[in-house]
């Protein structure tokens, strides 16, 4: 491949084994490959390299692909990450609910651990995410809390929609959030996985002063 396609499918390769046309578009453009864009993908379509499809590419073979994105050097890879997550977060639109989840992903693949959390918790959050992703967004949130600046300001600045199975979000913010992982592994009929979630919420809610929470979490 020619060295400006060669770095396109590079850059590609951070997306994972597919990409819509779109978002390759602006991802390209804000890495300064977007002069001879067309051109570059007809070259690694010819080459065998990617495979296009109604809306955009797939790698050929996945080994290809994890070849490229292991040839990255430490600071491409951040800032690559980086600049996937800015672009599906300004551009809702482009992706879909699946898109979406990958964005909390790409942030803390850039070391931006807060806004990793941050969109860890509201991507989490959208009802139709299935169960295990969630559940893995929570889990992640979770695992880097004592990290966070400020991480019960987070939670509770975000806006968890109301489960009529669930009820309201609990008031506090950390308890809130192991109340939901433990729902969504119960959901994703991962039950041992959620009782400890669980356990650890009801160590935080006083029965005197929130009895319905209480007893939520006990069913």
């Amino acid at each position: 491949l020619s060295d400006p396609t060669e770095r396109l499918v590079a850059v590609m390769s951070v997306a994972g084994n597919r990409l819509d046309h779109d978002l390759l578009a602006l991802v390209a453009s804000a890495e300064g490959l977007v002069e001879g864009l067309e051109s570059c993908l007809r070259e690694a379509v010819d080459a065998s390299i990617l495979v296009p499809d109604d809306t955009g590419y797939s790698f050929r073979h996945s080994l290809l692909r994890e070849v490229l994105y292991d040839d990255l050097l430490p600071g491409e890879h951040a800032r690559l990450h980086a600049t996937f997550a800015t672009v599906l977060t300004d551009h809702p639109e482009l992706g879909s609910v699946f898109d979406r989840s990958a964005i909390p992903a790409h942030w803390f693949e850039a070391h931006d651990l807060q806004r990793g959390f941050a969109s860890a918790i509201e991507v989490a959050a959208t009802p139709s995410l299935p169960h295990a992703e969630a559940l893995s967004l929570y889990a992640r949130a979770l695992d880097v809390w004592a990290r966070i600046a400020d991480p019960d300001s987070v939670v509770a600045s975000q806006d968890i929609p109301y489960d009529e199975e669930v009820g309201s979000p609990l008031s506090d913010p950390r308890a809130r959030i192991l109340h939901l992982a433990g729902v969504r592994a119960y959901r994703a009929g991962e039950i041992d996985r959620g009782l400890p979630y669980i356990a650890a919420a009801l160590e935080r809610v006083d029965p005197a002063l929130d009895p319905l929470s209480v007893s939520r979490l006990l069913v």
